[in-house]
């Protein structure tokens, strides 16, 4: 009963629309990659995930305050997000 009512908790404590398996999976990949800088495009092929589902989970990070943003404007086209890791 303990490890349903643990799993429960850890569910409702994440916002809607966060699964806790493609968090972690998100997260691992971040803590893993050589790279300090992704946006949703890279993450997005890199984990054969939608753009709109990395850029949900990437900004429940930036709210959570594992991830920081700033918005690149040399691209030459629309502005892009640049989502970096913080120093833990």
């Amino acid at each position: 009963m303990n490890i349903h009512s643990t799993s429960h908790t850890k569910q409702n404590s994440l916002r809607k629309g966060i699964q806790p398996a493609t968090l972690e999976r998100i997260i691992s990949y971040l803590k893993n990659s050589e790279e300090t800088s992704h946006t949703c495009e890279s993450l997005s092929a890199e984990l054969s995930l939608s753009r709109v589902s990395i850029r949900r989970y990437l900004n429940y990070l930036v709210e959570i305050n594992f991830l920081s943003n700033s918005i690149d404007y040399s691209t030459g086209g629309r502005p892009s997000i640049i989502y970096h890791m913080k120093k833990q």
